[in-house]
């Protein structure tokens, strides 16, 4: 528990003040379709989950890309998503299976989630050409 109230102690406030000095900025600045964009950002980005929205909105290195301010931040939402839901899923596999289970379970997840990417590659490959 202490690893995570270190992490938030030294990712939060930062990330805040952050999304705070760019909504201050956006709003003397940019025009108002711009600024609910910003604010949707913040916003998700504040809440770990800006990979999710950046994902649905257009790809990393999309010419609409480059005017995301807070783009980077999609890094960080990941990062607290595996902390949050992996442990999660751990604390939940151990209280119903054995150990010997919960490791072919994580194995076969890990397994899963390569397929899935080669997935979604393949994906963005044909998208491409």
């Amino acid at each position: 528990m202490r690893f995570y109230v270190a992490r938030a102690n030294r990712i939060i406030p930062a990330l805040a003040v952050l999304c705070f000095a760019l909504l201050l900025f956006g709003w003397l600045y940019l025009p108002p379709s711009d600024y609910q964009l910003l604010g949707k950002h913040a916003l998700s980005s504040i809440s770990f989950l800006s990979n999710i929205t950046y994902w649905t909105e257009a790809g990393y290195f999309d010419a609409a890309s480059h005017e995301k301010w807070l783009l980077h931040t999609w890094s960080l939402s990941v990062e607290w998503q595996f902390y949050i839901f992996y442990s999660l899923v751990l604390v939940l596999i151990h209280k119903f299976t054995t150990i010997k289970l919960m490791n072919y379970l994580i194995v076969a997840a890990i397994f899963l989630g390569f397929v899935f990417m080669l997935v979604l590659i393949g994906q963005m490959l044909l998208t491409i050409y």
